[in-house]
Formats: C-alpha cells, structure tokens, sequence
C-alpha cells in the first residue's frame, strides 16, 4: 500500500527490418526514495512479455529462434 509504480524510458532498438521495444518498470515504496527495477516489458514483432530481468525477457522473446547448441 502506498507504493507508486514508474514506467522508465522506452528504448526502440532496430534490429534487421523490425524493431524491438523496451521498457522497464519501477517500484517505488512510500517510504523510500529510489524506485526498484520490478519488471522488465518487451516487444519484437506480435510478440510481447514480461519478465523480471532484461535477460530474461530476450530469452523469452527469442527463445524459437537461438540456434541450437553444438553437441
């Protein structure tokens, strides 16, 4: 209760012939003063996700076309 949710700076990153979106999402509390990263939104073509890391967010994105690891 009394925690305010911030939406950072949105980051259009072009890739090929698409472009990917990202924009994290802040948590700051009543009580304190520096807002916590919570969650991580991107999108890349019709594809969209959250998640609480950017990592984690790319992986989710493109995670059906990384190349399959060599043996």
């Amino acid at each position: 209760m009394g925690s305010r949710v911030i939406r950072g700076n949105l980051l259009v990153i072009p890739i090929e012939n698409s472009i990917l979106y990202i924009s994290p999402l802040y948590l700051r509390a009543e009580t304190g003063q520096l807002p916590e990263l919570k969650r991580v939104i991107a999108a890349y073509g019709d594809q969209v996700v959250m998640e609480e890391t950017l990592p984690a967010a790319m992986a989710a994105l493109f995670k059906d076309t990384a190349p399959a690891p060599n043996p």
